[in-house]
């Protein structure tokens, strides 16, 4: 089973993450960056969901793990707010890339 870490500072938005996400992946969170680069330090991720605020946009970029020792963004994102179907329909994508 693939293991999701998702960055964001809101508790809220992780669990709710959390519990859609726990049904497919094995998830992990994090609520700061720092929490984020030392969880990755001690284990293997296969994708990050990093809350981002840009340019008026809320989102989660995905980076995926692309071999044992390279990470790369994906252009796809999705809205902070979302429902599970949009969230599986994401998931579908970014996992086939």
């Amino acid at each position: 089973m693939k293991t999701i870490m998702v960055v964001d500072e809101d508790e809220s938005v992780l669990e709710n993450i959390k519990s859609v996400l726990g049904k497919r992946f094995n998830v992990s969170t994090a609520k700061t960056n720092r929490e984020a680069i030392e969880a990755l330090e001690e284990g293997k991720v296969d994708m990050l969901l990093v809350h981002t605020s840009m340019d008026g946009e809320d989102v989660f970029t995905p980076i995926i793990s692309s071999d044992e020792s390279k990470m790369r963004v994906l252009e796809n994102t999705i809205p902070r707010r979302f429902n599970e179907e949009e969230l599986a329909r994401f998931l579908d994508i970014v996992t086939s890339q």
